[in-house]
């Protein structure tokens, strides 16, 4: 039973996986790099259906609004084009 223990044990020890879960780690990195994620205000859509049309329809709302907004999405339909959309 001991080496089954230590078997399970050892395993264990191999996880990539932080024992508790939570946002410090990754806080405590941006705020080493000076909190880049502030230097501009943004909008990050995530999810799997619908993200493009999401990302859209936002970027029209705040174009309607007055604001410069430039839009990526990953990926295309038909052409490279429609990844990288800017806005006066």
């Amino acid at each position: 039973m001991s080496s089954t223990l230590s078997t399970l044990s050892w395993i264990e020890s191999l996880s990539p996986w932080p024992e508790e879960f939570g946002l410090e780690r990754m806080r405590t990195l941006l705020g080493d790099l000076g909190d880049p994620q502030r230097a501009y205000p943004s909008i990050h859509v995530v999810g799997t259906n619908g993200k493009s049309t999401a990302t859209r329809t936002i970027a029209a709302l705040l174009r309607a609004e007055g604001l410069n907004v430039g839009a990526y999405t990953s990926t295309h339909v038909s052409s490279m084009h429609e990844q990288l959309d800017t806005y006066p």
